[in-house]
């Protein structure tokens, strides 16, 4: 909802500029909000399905999805294309006694031996891209399609078996 609401302030103030366009730019202003609010719902659905569950983040970039859809993350600092320390370890498992999640969200996928280490503790990586930055591949719009997927598999979503 909140690109949503950022797109709509875009599509507004193109619109008071009066350079022209007015009806393509209300055309695709109303796609873009169309695409965004399903992408919402999809993500409404499996934050439903994960309330309560705990859930760590690698990184605390998550608190607007937490917020959003009342998921109860716990962040971390950690990079998925480094390998975890000895500390980091011992301060997960200190995080999983204090906060017992199942789940884990990523801005990319953690390397191999991470995601074997977590798997061990009995927890799935889901990567959630927060799209921070210009993806090679897609769009904003590919990418939060891409992570709503993603979270609702993990959520158990039955399009997933």
């Amino acid at each position: 909802k909140l690109a949503a609401c950022q797109a709509a302030k875009i599509r507004d103030a193109l619109l008071a500029r009066g350079t022209g366009g007015a009806d393509a730019i209300t055309s695709k202003s109303d796609e873009l909000q169309t695409e965004l609010l399903k992408i919402d719902a999809r993500l409404r659905r499996a934050g439903d399905a994960l309330q309560g569950r705990p859930i760590l983040a690698s990184h605390p970039v998550y608190q607007y999805l937490a917020d959003a859809y009342g998921l109860s993350v716990v962040s971390l600092h950690l990079e998925p294309e480094q390998s975890l320390t000895a500390d980091d370890w011992r301060s997960l498992d200190t995080r999983i006694e204090r906060h017992p999640a199942t789940l884990m969200l990523w801005e990319g996928p953690p390397l191999d031996v991470t995601e074997e280490g977590l798997r061990k503790r009995g927890i799935d990586v889901v990567v959630f891209d927060p799209a921070a930055q210009t993806p090679a591949n897609g769009d904003f719009l590919s990418i939060m399609k891409a992570n709503a997927k993603r979270l609702e598999c993990a959520a158990g979503a039955k399009s997933c078996d």
